[in-house]
């Protein structure tokens, strides 16, 4: 009898609260301007790609944004595996599709500071003015954009 009342107000909470999860959720996404889709490739997208993208009926917006996987040392001589992301100096919050919230410390002013996403500073204990240094161990690709540049948090 007692699993029985257990599984009934199990039910019964996650009906109720349901609604409101979905109702954060879509006000998270509304307000943080989260993209509705991402679109990969592996050898990027040219001036022509990103026009017939925009021809397409339905999409608003295209916010084009190069990605790398990157190996940096922190002033430890700790081996950091990154994702390191391109912004846009001119609007270097993200504009209208996934806005970035500073939470700590200012805009980087120079080609040699950089953002750190507060998960990969709590994960991968990062902190604002720490300094990385690009990693010898990277691919010859990556060693072309970063190669011997030391990055400032």
């Amino acid at each position: 009898m007692k699993k029985q009342t257990m599984g009934k107000s199990l039910l019964a909470g996650l009906l109720a609260a349901t609604p409101n999860m979905a109702d954060s959720g879509s006000l998270y996404f509304e307000e943080n301007g989260l993209a509705h889709l991402r679109l990969l490739s592996n050898i990027g997208l040219d001036d022509e790609d990103l026009a017939a993208l925009r021809n397409i009926d339905g999409i608003d917006q295209i916010a084009p944004l190069k990605t790398a996987d990157v190996l940096f040392e922190n002033q430890n001589g700790v081996t950091l595996a990154l994702k390191a992301y391109g912004i846009d100096p001119a609007d270097p919050l993200g504009g209208d599709i996934n806005k970035l919230t500073l939470s700590e410390g200012r805009l980087p002013e120079n080609p040699n500071e950089v953002l750190a996403e507060s998960t990969v500073s709590a994960i991968k204990k990062v902190r604002v003015g720490d300094q990385l240094t690009f990693s010898v161990q990277n691919d010859e690709d990556t060693t072309e954009s970063f190669l011997g540049r030391t990055l400032t948090v």
